[in-house]
């Protein structure tokens, strides 16, 4: 993928993109809501699937986060930022909370939006060991997202643990 890129023109060097895009950022032009989004993408979302996500990163999306937040209060995409982020530093009901008051700006309920959101209250719920309310949540995702039948996704098999569990811990106590 690298090649391809340096063959149209890109240097391949990631700190002169992000470098880049931070100066985007710090701009008045209509570019730099944008080039925080990215900057946010990167941080929050990028970084933690490489295994790269520090608390520089995570400092840096906090500082992104503080720009836009004000600026775009009814954003659902520095919405879906913020509740990553949160979720990425441990704060995950306030991720949940987070999720739930950006819901209903989501423009219909089989938007990506709406099914990232579902899924970001899910996984939450899930590592705060809330099974019924993780189970709840997987099981709202199942009619939204496309082709989640009974043995072919994530989301099933979460559900189906999370009440498992749940069925677990009532037969403890």
């Amino acid at each position: 993928m690298l090649s391809i890129a340096e063959v149209i023109g890109f240097s391949g060097n990631r700190q002169h993109g992000l470098s880049l895009l931070h100066q985007s950022a710090a701009g008045t032009s209509f570019i730099a809501p944008f080039a925080c989004l990215l900057l946010l993408m990167y941080y929050v979302t990028i970084t933690a699937f490489l295994g790269e996500q520090s608390d520089v990163a995570l400092r840096q999306a906090k500082l992104l986060i503080e720009w836009g937040k004000p600026r775009f209060p009814d954003s659902v995409f520095f919405g879906l930022m913020e509740s990553r982020w949160c979720r990425c530093s441990r704060q995950l009901r306030e991720a949940i909370d987070i999720a739930d008051a950006a819901l209903p700006r989501c423009t219909n309920e089989m938007s990506s939006n709406t099914i990232l959101f579902h899924h970001q209250k899910a996984w939450c719920a899930f590592f705060l060991l809330e099974w019924t309310e993780a189970a709840e949540y997987f099981g709202a995702l199942m009619p939204i997202v496309p082709g989640a039948g009974q043995n072919s996704s994530v989301t099933t098999h979460a559900s189906t643990l999370a009440s498992f569990l749940f069925a677990g811990f009532l037969c403890v106590v």
